[in-house]
């Protein structure tokens, strides 16, 4: 049996004996999402084809012998979930549209609003935060928080969401952000690890942060602040 002619129920089992659960998972939303580009057999046992992650990777997956080989440009390298799409993708592969901030962030909230997590594709989000205009970013980033804080969602956290973005600014801009998020709630914070955020500070930023707390009372109680610049109560 080829990998071209293998059935469903046998490529299924051969994806769980030679990849990881969690990789497996991640690899059939991948699949789900349409991230698949120009899947082709090179022979029926040599399949190739271009997966979206962070950006466009190359993978390939080889039947030899029994035995299952698979090769991606992404750093994971082997054995990743764009292999897993790339498996289990039906059909020629189609480009998909980029990943949109807009929708992406209207998709977010209506998925909180259902479930009441935050739950989100990391990778699709890292491509947005790199290839979309940084103001538009920190607006959306704001605007959702903002309704989010009228929405009363006590157990919503977001540090895996503003992290990445967080990165990608320059001293000075990453306590203005941070400050832009804490402003836009009254009592509840939805940073549940400042350190993540913190640890990305430079000397600008810690100085932002101190003429912050100057005028702003909250930020003068909240301990994690205060200990990080330095400061007493």
């Amino acid at each position: 049996m080829s990998l071209k002619d293998i059935k469903e129920e046998e490529l299924l089992e051969l994806i769980e004996e030679y990849f990881d659960e969690r990789v497996v998972k991640r690899g059939i939303n991948y699949a789900k999402q349409g991230l698949v580009v120009n899947k082709e057999f090179l022979n029926p046992n040599y399949l190739y084809g271009e997966v979206y992650g962070n950006e466009l990777y190359s993978v390939e997956v080889v039947y030899l012998d029994g035995d299952l080989y698979t090769n991606c440009t992404c750093p994971y390298g082997e054995f990743c979930k764009h292999a897993v799409a790339l498996l289990l993708h039906k059909g020629e592969g189609k480009r998909r549209k980029e990943p949109n901030l807009k929708t992406f962030m209207k998709n977010l909230l209506r998925e909180l609003e259902n479930t009441g997590f935050l739950s989100f594709d990391e990778d699709e989000w890292l491509y947005i935060v790199q290839n979309t205009d940084k103001d538009s970013v920190w607006k959306s980033l704001v605007d959702f928080c903002k309704e989010v804080a009228d929405g009363y969602y006590e157990d919503f956290r977001i540090d895996d969401l503003i992290v990445p973005f967080v990165e990608r600014l320059e001293s000075g801009d990453r306590a203005r952000f941070f400050l832009d998020i804490y402003n836009a709630f009254d009592e509840y914070f939805p940073i549940g690890s400042h350190a993540k955020v913190l640890k990305t500070f430079e000397e600008k930023d810690k100085e932002v942060l101190r003429k912050a707390i100057e005028k702003d009372i909250s930020l003068r109680e909240n301990p994690f602040v205060l200990t990080f610049l330095g400061e007493t109560l």
